[in-house]
């Protein structure tokens, strides 16, 4: 299964456009303090989160899912 969704969500893989989006998530320290990071990550910071989360699945069959709103993409 590599999609689910809820009435609101889309928990699906994470995609290339993905990076942008999570790389600014990423960088802000006022959420980065509510995911147990030490420090904000800059881009290739992010990328490589990324790409450890692909790997991760595709090894395991299990891992993090990239979330979109519906309504808003």
């Amino acid at each position: 299964m590599y999609e689910t969704e809820t009435e609101r969500l889309l928990l699906r893989r994470w995609r290339d456009e993905d990076l942008e989006p999570y790389a600014r998530i990423c960088a802000d320290p006022e959420v980065i303090r509510y995911i147990n990071e030490a420090a904000p990550r800059n881009r290739e910071q992010s990328r490589e989160s990324m790409t450890e989360f692909v790997a991760y699945r595709e090894e395991r069959g299990f891992g993090l899912w990239a979330v979109e709103e519906k309504e808003t993409g």
